[in-house]
């Protein structure tokens, strides 16, 4: 291909250079007809516009900065397949970045994002609030909130309806009978985690059980922390009929203690999880878990983010809260006449 690239491109579909520029911006000034014949001379000639060069002209990188508190785990790798299709599918990349939560790294990414680096940015902060995100932007760019904590309306914000998936669920143990019931959380500054505890403490309450402060075990959503809490579970004096994790990482974990010390799951110690991870379905006994729409919450954060991006002012005041629902599986005890029934919630 000669450096005249877009001149070549021109001259076999016979348009105009300006024309060809038109379509590789996705002017709708365009005919359908025209972009199509532009379209298969670039695919033909193999033809890549200078990113850089347009991005100059255009004020438009095609770039979504993604930040996220971890990408190791099968929640965040869910997420991310969700936000990279439906960036793909709109012509657009993503740099995704991992701050382990800490808010010196979350300053310093954003920093580094904003300012015309990308169009556009999904944060993932459950420590820190969206108001304490935007004191560390100098310039306000399109953000898209997931999983956060937002307080007004100016905010754009795409989260799951994590107090209802945990009440859910707890009920759902309750109803097999289980009166002792313990929980492992996530850290206390974590958003998801201050709710789903909530959720779990309601349930308790309106069905008056007795709350036990000794069954209330701190976790950090990893799978270590799952087991270790589960060995200090194991260790009192009196054991819980059932276990509830704030993830389902720390079910697994847990799960991996039970069956290192010989605990029938679910007929000594019933269990459940939440986010509902791929692999929940593949462990013995499969995990029930609450269902979450990882994906698909990647692929609406990005749809109201580049609709932000294309109405150039940004989108204000949208607060998109996602259902879940009970996936039943052996390890709440349930006898399942197939191999998995899903409960829909409210």
């Amino acid at each position: 291909m000669s450096k005249n690239g877009i001149k070549e491109v021109a001259k076999r579909a016979n348009v105009s250079i300006a024309t060809v520029s038109r379509v590789l911006n996705g002017s709708a000034v365009v005919s359908e007809e025209t972009k199509q014949r532009v379209a298969a001379v670039i695919d033909e000639l193999n033809y890549m516009p200078h990113a850089i060069g347009r991005a100059l002209v255009t004020h438009k990188t095609n770039l979504l900065g993604v930040i996220l508190p971890d990408v190791h785990s099968e929640f965040f790798s869910e997420l991310i397949r969700g936000i990279d299709q439906a960036a793909r599918e709109r012509s657009y990349h993503i740099i995704v970045s991992s701050t382990h939560s800490n808010k010196k790294e979350i300053e310093s990414m954003l920093n580094v994002m904003q300012g015309g680096h990308v169009d556009g940015l999904i944060i993932m902060s459950p420590h820190i609030s969206a108001e304490g995100v935007l004191k560390r932007l100098s310039l306000l760019s399109n953000l898209v909130f997931v999983n956060s904590y937002t307080n007004g309306a100016k905010f754009v914000s795409v989260s799951i309806d994590n107090f209802n998936g945990a009440y859910q669920m707890v009920e759902h143990l309750i109803g097999h009978g289980y009166d002792r019931i313990a929980i492992i959380k996530g850290e206390e500054s974590n958003f998801d985690a201050r709710e789903r505890f909530n959720g779990y403490l309601q349930a308790l309450k309106k069905n008056r059980i007795h709350r036990i402060p000794e069954l209330e075990i701190g976790g950090n959503f990893t799978e270590e922390s799952g087991y270790e809490g589960m060995m200090k579970i194991l260790k009192l004096k009196t054991k819980p009929s059932a276990l509830f994790c704030a993830n389902d990482s720390m079910a697994l974990g847990a799960l991996r203690a039970m069956h290192e010390k010989d605990i029938i799951v679910p007929g000594e110690i019933a269990l459940a999880g939440f986010d509902d991870v791929p692999s929940a379905r593949y462990v013995l006994p499969a995990l029930t878990s609450v269902h979450v729409p990882i994906y698909e919450m990647g692929t609406i954060a990005v749809k109201h983010l580049l609709d932000g991006v294309k109405a150039m002012d940004g989108m204000k005041g949208i607060k998109k809260v996602l259902t879940t629902s009970i996936v039943i599986r052996e390890s709440c005890g349930c006898s399942l006449k197939s191999d998995e029934e899903v409960s829909e919630m409210a």
